[in-house]
């Protein structure tokens, strides 16, 4: 199931779905904000170079140009609301402290935080008319407001990856300006071809190669 609402400062988009086997939605990354409130079910988040338990009820924040991918786990039914918005939504006056507290936080669960989502949840089921444009775009600014002086300690469950594919990340960003091949990873991480592809493949739900190209594109 697919409802969405689309403006010109804002995507807001209710999805569900149960996969019959672990599955990766696809990677990406894009110029605007993006927060993920799971209603039902849980996933995992890989941001970067770290990825996440994401339990139902959790907000899930992501900022521009951060490379990121959803992945569902076997036999568990999923249902999010994807909220994505320009930066020219935020008021001016708490651009930077937005901005800068999203350094500090990577899940929220508030209750007023998800108040908002359940209110925006209605509002996309609505009629889509321009009236119910603006009540979303005012909803999205009380979010961002509370974003920017959300102080809680964040809940996010951090999940473990290899050694191996942090070394292989860490290499791809530290050479994003220069031709990378598979030898040269395998030569800097002291392992082998094989060994470097299967495990960052079973970490990331991607080969080294789109990784590193969607880095590039970041």
């Amino acid at each position: 199931m697919l409802e969405e609402m689309t403006t010109f400062y804002c995507s807001i988009q209710h999805q569900d779905e149960k996969s019959t086997s672990d599955k990766v939605l696809f990677n990406h990354c894009h110029d605007n904000y993006e927060i993920i409130y799971v209603l039902k079910g849980k996933t995992n988040c890989i941001l970067n170079n770290k990825k996440y338990l994401l339990p139902e009820r959790s907000v899930f924040i992501i900022p521009p140009f951060q490379y990121h991918n959803i992945e569902l786990i076997s036999d568990i039914f999923y249902e999010r609301i994807i909220l994505q918005f320009k930066k020219d939504l935020i008021p001016t006056s708490i651009l930077k402290k937005f901005h800068d507290n999203l350094q500090n936080i990577q899940t929220a669960n508030s209750e007023n935080i998800l108040i908002i989502f359940q209110k925006l949840l209605l509002l996309i089921q609505q009629k889509n008319s321009e009236d119910y444009h603006v009540l979303a775009h005012c909803k999205i600014i009380e979010l961002i407001y509370l974003l920017a002086d959300y102080k809680e300690p964040t809940v996010s469950q951090e999940l473990s990856m290899s050694p191996l594919t942090l070394a292989i990340i860490d290499y791809i960003d530290q050479n994003l300006y220069t031709k990378i091949t598979l030898q040269q990873i395998a030569q800097s991480v002291l392992s082998s071809l094989s060994n470097i592809t299967h495990t960052f493949k079973a970490d990331m739900q991607t080969s080294i190669q789109q990784f590193a190209l969607q880095k590039k594109m970041e």
